[in-house]
Parts: structure tokens; sequence; C-alpha cells
């Protein structure tokens, strides 16, 4: 399962938060069409609520929506954040052990 850092949180939050989405919004994390080595590409995107087949992650009060392939792709990883200059960039990289 997909894991999501404290820096990531805070991120999603105040994101959500400047943008004005209802209780329960998050981000959306979907496989697209294209693939670097037979990995999918993945897009991330602020979202109202998850779509009928996505897994949902919760971590300290925010959602993160993951279709089906980016469950499959995400399984083992976490998503971080990095802030520089006032923007921000997620981050997969492997859990630690």
């Amino acid at each position: 399962m997909l894991t999501v850092t404290s820096t990531a949180v805070v991120v999603i939050r105040e994101i959500a938060e400047r943008q004005g989405l209802p209780a329960g919004a998050g981000v959306r994390i979907t496989s697209l069409p294209s693939s670097w080595n037979g990995i999918p590409a993945l897009e991330i995107k602020l979202a109202d609520r998850p779509q009928a087949a996505d897994e949902v992650v919760e971590a300290e009060g925010v959602r993160v929506f993951l279709d089906p392939t980016a469950s499959l792709v995400l399984d083992g990883q976490s998503l971080d954040a990095v802030v520089r200059k006032g923007k921000a960039q997620f981050v997969i990289a492997r859990q630690a052990d």
C-alpha cells in the first residue's frame, strides 16, 4: 500500500484549502497511457471524491485516491513532497524498511 509522508500531508492540505475543496476531497493519482520501461506514467490532480474503483489512502486527515493501475504501481511506495522556492513537487520513493 502507498504511504504518505508528513511533508506530503502538509502540502496536500494547504493546496486543498487554497482551492476551497470540500471536506473529504484530496488528490487523485491516475495512470496514463504512456509508459517508461513498461511502468505507466502517473498524473496527480485535485479531486473532490474518489472514483468507484479507486483505493483510498488516508494519512493525518488527508486523502489520496488511486486508480487500480496506480494502486498496483505504487504498492510499497511512499508519496513525499519537496518545496523549493514556494513551489511543491511530489516525489515517489520506495518505502523505508
